[in-house]
């Protein structure tokens, strides 16, 4: 029997999988998603630098963080640090995420979403 949570999951994986697609039919850059253990790579590249963006509320980061990561208000400071990095965006289940990610990808920033979210971080510690 499958869980609510696995159909939420599922109603998810098919709403932005919509959003995708309409998008690349207006010739869209695709938002590229990677993994738990693509980002646990990622992160242990010395030569490749990556910002991870928390994009949850204050109070969803209270409770719990992705150590080394940026909020969003960190990225959007205006902070130049952050310029030539590649950019990982998550929140829980990768709903909004996805939806900043699309945002940075067309405004030409090599972004992609964490659809693991923070859920998925267990793996990362």
């Amino acid at each position: 029997m499958t869980s609510i949570g696995d159909r939420v999951v599922e109603l998810c994986n098919f709403g932005f999988g919509s959003i995708e697609t309409v998008s690349r039919w207006f010739r869209r850059s695709k938002v590229e998603t990677i993994s738990t253990g693509e980002l646990q790579a990622l992160l242990a590249e010395r030569d490749s630098p990556v910002v991870l963006i928390d994009v949850r509320s204050r109070s969803e980061q209270a409770v719990s963080k992705i150590p080394g990561a940026v909020t969003l208000q960190e990225y959007e400071s205006g902070d130049d640090s952050y310029l030539n990095q590649s950019v990982v965006v998550y929140c829980t289940m990768g709903g909004r995420s996805y939806l900043y990610a699309r945002k940075l990808v067309t405004a030409g920033i090599d972004a992609k979403n964490y659809r693991d979210g923070i859920l998925g971080s267990e793996l990362l510690i």
